[in-house]
């Protein structure tokens, strides 16, 4: 197996319907193929088994040789520090939003080195950098011990990109169900970007494990932001 052996590989899953239909999802500077994820998924882990580098040293393309190269990195057998190094350069590469989500809702992973790079990843002025934190951060990160911290540092990012704002909303969802009061507290917060705030509620309103009685409550409070 080796990175032509990949591209073939994608080539031949490829589908027209798919390709128009992932067009409209994305504003990527790379061409679409119309590959599915799975079938990118899959590739991956077989890469990750038989020759990770074939996948890693890769010079993407394509958006679905981008993701391919992403999803081999976390599925690959390799320490932590090799991995976040990799990963660091992957994100260099990224230009909207697939390459964040697909790859890193796919990588798990609790140890403290991760944590820090994407604390680091957070905080970065660059806006996919930080949306792969975010998405990192919800995958693997929620709990009653990280939450606290990551509600704090969610207070003092750039919400000017549209997908920075995008992946706060979603990260910020995904703690309500853990944190309700930590969550409506940031919501309540007026120095807070607006879009976020009412993005979040929205989400929440959307979600069908949130109950009856906090969307009546949440869709208060985003009149309330909206008049303010």
């Amino acid at each position: 197996m080796d990175s032509n052996y990949l591209r073939e590989a994608l080539a031949a899953k490829a589908d027209g319907g798919n390709k128009k239909f992932n067009e409209g999802l994305t504003f990527t500077s790379y061409p679409v193929m119309g590959v599915r994820v799975p079938d990118i998924v899959s590739l991956a882990k077989q890469a990750a088994k038989i020759n990770p580098s074939a996948a890693i040293d890769m010079q993407p393309r394509t958006l679905e040789e981008l993701m391919l190269k992403g999803a081999t990195i976390a599925f690959a057998d390799m320490s932590e520090e090799k991995r976040i190094e990799f990963f660091d350069t992957y994100i260099d590469l990224v230009d909207d939003w697939e390459g964040c989500d697909i790859v890193f809702t796919k990588y798990v992973s609790r140890s403290d080195l991760y944590y820090a790079a994407l604390v680091r990843w957070l905080n970065s002025p660059s806006p996919f950098r930080a949306r792969c934190g975010m998405v990192g951060l919800m995958k693997n990160f929620v709990d009653s011990s990280h939450i606290p911290a990551i509600l704090d540092m969610l207070r003092e990012i750039d919400y000017s990109h549209y997908y920075v704002m995008m992946g706060g909303a979603w990260l910020l969802s995904v703690i309500y169900l853990k944190d309700k009061e930590g969550v409506i507290s940031l919501i309540c917060d007026s120095a807070l970007d607006k879009k976020l705030r009412l993005k979040t509620i929205s989400k929440l309103r959307d979600s069908f494990r949130v109950s009856a009685e906090d969307k009546a409550m949440l869709k208060q409070l985003a009149s309330q932001i909206k008049l303010g």
